[in-house]
């Protein structure tokens, strides 16, 4: 029983640490619409670096196997596979941001116009920040840790895709906590359908990029 819950608990510590790390990173820096090029790029590195790190160190030496964390040698199945990820996430989110600004909500337009503001290599950068060391980190980390901390698969998907729309509220306000939750639950049912995370980083990616892209068009060309 003492080692049951030795484990239970070292397993609940890797994800708190997860997402205290991460945050922990955003805090120290300033917010993406405000910070200088340096801290940007140091708040980038950190976040793309540290997940990998902490997704490396668990490869192994923790109980989840890497392919069940989603480590996989690319192929063309995985662009492939991408690319439907991607086309799914669009159209849901299309959907979502319909229906929503139906029942009066919105993303932040002074967020979108800031961001929109920045040169296209920081949006590039900003959303393959996103794409790697969130899936890294909630896909890839914390649903298999709370999966396997509680014995139950679901739940682990439901615990990550929670946190990982409640974190996005920072810097945005509530209303992107349903933005996020609706691609969030695509991109966790990719996961669990191929436990490839090149897949959902490939989706994850463009799909910010293409949002990024989109605020820099309606900045730049009005």
């Amino acid at each position: 029983m003492n080692a049951i819950l030795r484990r239970w608990w070292g397993q609940l510590l890797v994800v708190a640490l997860a997402v205290s790390g991460m945050e922990l990173v955003v805090k120290l820096h300033p917010m993406l619409t405000e910070a200088t090029t340096p801290l940007f790029l140091s708040r980038e590195s950190l976040l793309i670096g540290g997940s990998l790190i902490l997704a490396a160190w668990l490869v192994r030496t923790g109980p989840v196997p890497a392919s069940t964390m989603g480590w996989r040698r690319p192929t063309w199945r995985t662009m492939a596979f991408g690319l439907l990820c991607l086309l799914v996430l669009v159209v849901v989110s299309v959907l979502a941001i319909y229906v929503m600004r139906s029942w009066g909500l919105s993303q932040s337009d002074s967020v979108l116009a800031a961001l929109g503001a920045k040169p296209i290599w920081m949006l590039v950068l900003i959303a393959l920040t996103a794409g790697i060391s969130e899936e890294v980190l909630f896909r890839g980390v914390i649903l298999n840790y709370l999966a396997s901390a509680s014995g139950k698969v679901w739940l682990g998907a439901l615990g990550s895709l929670a946190i990982f729309a409640l974190l996005h509220a920072g810097g945005w306000g509530w209303s992107q906590v349903l933005f996020a939750a609706v691609p969030g639950v695509v991109l966790t049912l990719f996961f669990l359908w191929k436990r490839d995370l090149g897949i959902c980083i490939i989706g994850h990616f463009l799909t910010d990029l293409i949002g990024l892209l989109g605020a820099y068009a309606q900045v730049h060309h009005p």
